[in-house]
């Protein structure tokens, strides 16, 4: 068979005799074009037809095959759909994912704090004095680590010291001692700084979000910054913006 015929629609034409009983038991219905009157039956001429589509001339068929396989595609306007359901989800799975990771964070930092607490509270206990290691102090300062001739020193009381201890933000976590509360007492603290280990308060690499800060003082005292013995983001105890000071002795 030739190319142009199977570009031409297809016509197959059978005739099956049907006795009239088979008709009114749902044989094929057709034209009725012949009786034959020594069988007494009739004969039925029905069409089976199966078509394949004409191909215009001069195409070939596999082509316009792919045209219809493209153009069985996504329209723009649903592409866009699916581009905004998707970024929409991925938008509130970010969020969810950052949400567990701040929590995290809060919940170690927190942890470094109160493990720095108890080393601070034996070195009082041993040697009956505060402790100091802010951003210039180092190795061989840090007082948890080296009794600098200190009386009754019983060190180490960090394994690692305080000297390059970070929060989870990267700012260092130092020891000072100063009048926090000003009742003319000076008073041991614990400072979240927003600068890393070994710089200056001019670096601010390791600022805290103000969240965090509130979400640490209140699994560390009452949740406020401007109240009880953790303050911070300026708002007392002479702590700097993004900074927090807890007050831990007396």
């Amino acid at each position: 068979m030739t190319r142009n015929q199977l570009r031409e629609k297809m016509v197959t034409t059978t005739t099956i005799p049907v006795t009239t009983r088979n008709m009114k038991s749902g044989a094929p219905h057709g034209l009725l074009i012949e009786g034959d009157r020594e069988r007494g039956e009739e004969a039925l001429e029905y069409q089976v037809t199966s078509s394949i589509e004409r191909v215009p001339r001069g195409e070939d068929w596999r082509g316009c095959m792919k045209k219809k396989a493209r153009g069985a595609g996504f329209t723009l306007i649903e592409l866009l759909v699916v581009i905004a359901i998707v970024a929409l989800l991925s938008s509130v799975v970010f969020a969810s994912v950052n949400t567990a990771r701040q929590k995290a964070r809060v919940a170690q930092t927190a942890a470094q704090v109160r493990e720095l607490y108890k080393a601070t509270q034996m070195y009082l206990n041993d040697t009956n004095h505060l402790p100091r290691c802010r951003l210039d102090c180092t190795q061989a300062t840090d007082p948890l680590l080296n009794a600098n001739g200190v009386v009754g020193w019983s060190g180490p009381y960090l394994s690692s010291g305080v000297w390059n201890m970070k929060h989870q933000w990267g700012g260092h976590i130092g020891l000072g001692v100063f009048d926090a509360d000003e009742d003319g007492t000076e008073d041991a603290v614990i400072v979240l700084d927003d600068d890393a280990p070994g710089t200056n308060s001019a670096d601010n690499s390791g600022a805290i979000p103000v969240d965090a800060l509130a979400a640490i003082d209140a699994l560390l005292d009452d949740g406020n910054l401007a109240t009880g013995n953790a303050r911070g983001n300026g708002q007392g105890f002479f702590s700097a913006a993004d900074e927090l000071v807890i007050k831990i002795l007396p």
